[in-house]
């Protein structure tokens, strides 16, 4: 029998995209603690929308907070929880949302 184990999480094509602008972040903030994303622009000549696409390319290694922005590695699990419940709150508003618009669709007629 193989003992071939299947890839669940594999990086997004926008990871692969912007893979040296994550090793870029990552070391800009490495031993830094929470830097916020105004610094962030400045050293690193960056808008707000790229800096998020970034951290979102980084399969999971750079965590977002009221702070700004954090490598998980360095993080406690009490800042590990707050950057994950943040994600899941914003995941089922927008989970939420489709079950209105389906609501709303369905409500039409449409099928």
């Amino acid at each position: 029998m193989p003992t071939e184990q299947l890839e669940i999480f594999r990086p997004t094509a926008s990871a692969d995209a912007f893979s040296g602008e994550v090793n870029q972040l990552i070391g800009f903030l490495r031993g830094k603690g929470w830097v916020r994303r105004k610094l962030i622009e400045q050293f690193l000549e960056w808008d707000e929308r790229f800096i998020r696409d970034v951290a979102h390319a980084s399969s999971g290694q750079i965590i977002a907070g009221n702070l700004g922005y954090k490598l998980l590695i360095e993080a406690t699990p009490e800042e590990f929880q707050r950057s994950r419940g943040r994600l899941k709150g914003q995941s089922d508003a927008m989970l939420q949302r489709i079950v209105e618009m389906d609501r709303a669709w369905h409500g039409f007629g449409h099928t």
